[in-house]
């Protein structure tokens, strides 16, 4: 159990989603921020700047904040 409090998170959102609303991703990254027992630095929410849901037109973008996330 206490893996989860030190497992990595990336939340992902994209500014025009029209599915999900980004108060939503804006909650999740509270929750995890909130946590006590996670450790420092083990989440952080990116916004992806004129994605949709599928984030057509956007895969570049999140191919980087991924491959930067994973190589921090």
């Amino acid at each position: 159990a206490s893996r989860c409090f030190a497992s990595q998170r990336l939340i992902l959102h994209g500014t025009a989603d029209t599915l999900v609303n980004q108060q939503d991703a804006h909650c999740i990254y509270k929750a995890l921020s909130s946590n006590a027992r996670r450790q420092p630095d083990t989440h952080r929410l990116q916004l992806v700047q004129g994605a949709d849901h599928m984030y057509r037109g956007c895969t570049q973008a999140v191919v980087d904040f991924i491959v930067a996330w994973y190589a921090a």
